[in-house]
């Protein structure tokens, strides 16, 4: 009968939905395990990490502080002596400083001090290590700090953050195939949008792929052939404890931008008061 068809077209059409609606909570339970066990990965890393650092960065300083110490007593007598040792020697006092910068980033990422915030103008702090920072020759830098905001800072963990990007985006910007007549060039910017303090860097470089975007605040993860991977976990880490983020977004072969977000006017870390004194 016609009721009966009805019936049967009613009871399909609410099973059908039934299945949709199945199929949806399941999708999104396997996203949320998904995550659950990135999250787990991510702190057995940093587990691992941590047991490791105190032992090695211990190991490794005493012989590094000993190498040191017996190439500068060489240099002072064999430099500039027309030996051809002077480039050897320049090349020792580089890997020696790239030794302890990977060491320095073990420790920086697996110990939690707390934040000593200062009432910072952040345009006028900005300026200030853009101007200290030593850019390569081929590389144009131009400044817009326009944001006339007052932030809440860990003035020297902000330094590392700013320095990290910056050196990164020279990278990108002297790496890969980039013909000679593609301008090499870093824009700084910093602004308010949503009463969040933005720190922007946008660069020329060669872009990062969709594939290594995802991966690129995981912990020992790097593109490069030096360093262990860890300059932008530490810049994530840092700027989450400010209460703020980091965002990234990239085209490749084209460029990538990349922005510190800070809270207007906020305390950074609960419980944390930060130091009346005002950054001048």
């Amino acid at each position: 009968t016609v009721q009966d068809i009805t019936e049967r077209k009613q009871v399909e059409s609410e099973l059908a939905k039934h299945r949709e609606d199945l199929e949806e909570l399941v999708e999104e339970r396997t996203a949320q395990l998904q995550e659950a066990q990135r999250r787990l990965m991510a702190k057995e890393r940093l587990a691992t990490l941590g047991q490791l650092t105190a032992t090695v960065s211990h190991e490794l300083r005493n012989p590094l502080s000993t190498i040191r110490g017996s190439v500068f007593v060489i240099a002072e007598k064999v430099r500039g002596k027309g030996l051809g040792v002077d480039r050897a020697l320049d090349r020792i006092d580089r890997n020696i400083q790239r030794c302890d910068q990977i060491i320095e980033e073990l420790l920086d990422y697996t110990r939690t001090r707390p934040l000593s915030l200062t009432r910072t103008k952040v345009d006028r702090w900005l300026a200030g290590v853009l101007k200290e920072y030593k850019a390569p020759d081929a590389i144009g830098i131009s400044q817009a700090l326009k944001s006339n905001a007052t932030v809440n800072i860990d003035l020297e963990r902000m330094r590392r953050c700013v320095l990290n990007v910056m050196d990164n985006a020279c990278d990108a910007c002297l790496s890969g195939n980039q013909g000679e007549e593609k301008e090499k060039q870093l824009n700084v910017i910093s602004r308010v949008s949503n009463n969040v303090v933005e720190l922007v860097f946008e660069d020329s470089g060669e872009g990062i792929s969709g594939e290594e975007l995802e991966k690129i605040f995981e912990p020992l993860h790097s593109t490069k052939s030096f360093g262990v991977g860890l300059g932008l976990s530490i810049v994530q880490q840092i700027m989450q404890r400010h209460k703020g983020d980091i965002k990234i977004s990239s085209i490749l072969h084209q460029g990538t931008t990349v922005t510190l977000q800070l809270p207007l006017n906020e305390d950074a870390e609960a419980g944390k008061p930060g130091k009346e004194k005002e950054q001048q």
